[in-house]
């Protein structure tokens, strides 16, 4: 979906009042919500208002024309959260005589991942306003 054909950046701006809420709903709710949850309220808030959007065309709006730094911010916490989960269920190993121990590498990016995940928590853009 090209930007111009975003129903949220199309009408961005005018008369219909939902749509102009939306922005603020997701920057004030980015990282106490999430992405699914906000956007199955969102399709029903637009709905409520005549706007019908999918919520694969709503996933879009975030993820590829939305530039406000706290959403594109939470979107790579949320990325980086599964990277965590990832890399946090590899570090122990056990083989096959029940013996465990640390996978060295995963232990690495598991707390690489950590630190990434707590930079970002640190950055300007993730403060509240």
């Amino acid at each position: 979906m090209q930007q111009n054909d975003c129903k949220l950046c199309k009408y961005l701006g005018g008369s219909v009042r939902a749509i102009n809420e939306v922005p603020r709903y997701v920057e004030e709710n980015v990282g106490k919500v999430s992405f699914s949850e906000m956007t199955r309220q969102i399709i029903d808030i637009l709905q409520a208002e005549g706007v019908t959007m999918t919520a694969q065309e709503i996933e879009v709006h975030f993820t590829k024309h939305t530039q406000t730094p706290k959403v594109v911010l939470g979107r790579i916490l949320a990325d980086l959260h599964d990277v965590m989960a990832v890399a946090k269920s590899e570090v122990v190993v056990t083989d096959e005589e029940n013996h465990t121990s640390i996978n060295p590498k995963a232990l690495q990016s598991y707390l690489e991942t950590v630190k990434n995940i707590t930079a970002i928590y640190k950055m300007d853009g993730m403060k509240s306003t």
